[in-house]
């Protein structure tokens, strides 16, 4: 299907490719890190992310979701709760699954976005 210019205008955040570690659970009631399942990302913004699964998940699922960054030289995992917007499969039985930033602390927010537009400015880096 072809892009029109009104689609693309539906974006509230630029989306960039990356290829970072994620891992999710469904949430439940209790937030701990046990159990999360690993996933790659294939694009990011500041509204949410795009990862494959190996899971199903239903759309409307609540997430709990760590993110594996590098700041410096040093490790940093942003926490965020999401919620499935979509989840389609693919040919080689993972799944694609479209996710919507719920909650994010206002420091990992500012993190992500610092990230976001450092990869838009010097892409490949």
């Amino acid at each position: 299907m072809k892009k029109t210019a009104s689609s693309k205008e539906r974006r509230k955040f630029i989306r960039l490719p990356v290829e970072i570690r994620v891992k999710y659970k469904a949430l439940k009631e209790i937030i701990d890190t046990s159990g999360l399942k690993p996933a790659k990302v294939k694009n990011l913004s500041s509204g949410g992310i795009l990862f494959h699964s190996g899971k199903k998940l239903s759309k409307d699922d609540t997430l709990q979701l760590k993110l594996d960054f590098a700041r410096g030289k040093s490790k940093y995992d942003l926490a965020a709760i999401g919620q499935v917007v979509r989840c389609s499969a693919l040919k080689n039985g993972q799944y694609t699954i479209g996710v919507r930033f719920l909650e994010i602390y206002s420091d990992d927010l500012d993190l992500l976005k610092g990230f976001i537009e450092k990869k838009a400015t010097r892409p490949g880096k």
